[in-house]
Formats: C-alpha cells, sequence, structure tokens
C-alpha cells in the first residue's frame, strides 16, 4: 500500500465511500474544483500540504520491470512528472516478496538482493540518511 496523490475525483470519492470512510470539506471542494486539470490538481494538494505543514509525499516506483519500462518507451522521471512528486525509491519486481508476505516474514530477513535493499534504503531516507537509489537492470 501506498500513498498516491489524488488525479481521479470520481476514483477517490468511490475509494473513499467503500472504504466507510469520508473526505474534509476543504479536500472534497479542492477536488471538485479541479478534477478536470490533474496537473492543477497536483499543485493544489501539494499546496494545501504546504500551508498545513503535512509531510512531503514521495513517490516510490514498486515492482519495476526494466525490460517493460523500455518496451513501454517510459522511465522513472516520467513517473515521477506525471504524480509530480519527488521519488523516495524504486524497488525491482521480485518474487520474494510475495513468498515473504505469505509466509509472514519480513522480507529483509530472508534475503540481501532483489526488493529487500531497496526497502531498506527507503526506510532509511524516511529516517533522513543519505542513501543512493538502488540500481535496477
Amino acid at each position: 500500500a501506498g500513498i498516491r496523490p489524488v488525479v481521479n475525483a470520481r476514483q477517490i470519492t468511490r475509494m473513499v465511500s467503500l472504504c466507510g470512510a469520508s473526505l474534509p470539506q476543504k479536500f472534497a471542494r479542492m477536488i471538485s474544483r479541479y478534477e478536470q486539470n490533474p496537473a492543477a490538481l497536483r499543485d493544489a494538494q501539494r499546496a494545501v500540504a504546504e500551508l498545513h505543514d503535512l509531510p512531503q509525499l514521495h513517490l516510490v516506483m514498486n515492482r519495476v520491470q526494466p525490460k517493460l519500462i523500455r518496451k513501454l518507451r517510459t522511465s522513472i522521471d516520467s513517473a515521477m512528472d506525471t504524480a509530480g512528486l519527488p521519488l523516495l525509491g524504486v524497488v525491482p519486481e521480485d518474487a520474494a516478496v510475495t513468498i515473504s508476505a505469505a509466509s509472514g516474514v519480513p522480507l529483509v530477513l530472508t534475503t540481501y538482493k532483489g526488493a529487500a535493499p531497496a526497502y531498506l534504503n527507503i526506510s532509511k531516507r524516511l529516517l533522513g540518511q543519505r542513501v543512493p537509489l538502488l540500481r535496477i537492470r
């Protein structure tokens, strides 16, 4: 699970109602005002976060498959531009994640390859450490 910017008003409204929750009034007004313009919606979200001293949102590229990225002729930079968020980390596709989740054992306790170091680096960045991005080949 993760946090992602709102880019579709209907999706967020549906998701919130399925959870049995409600949106704060100011946030609902912001969504309805900018729902036809995803770039403006992202900018409005960023402004609301800054005005209310909320923590900065970041992008985590999860289940990255370099061959698929090349085939789709896209890039991680493009995803960052689309989301309008700074990059927190890149996590490669790794079957060990599913196995670890199914067994209830944290991935970082079973391996030091694949997604494990990416998750460790993300947690270090969240704690304020400067850690280079994982290179995915």
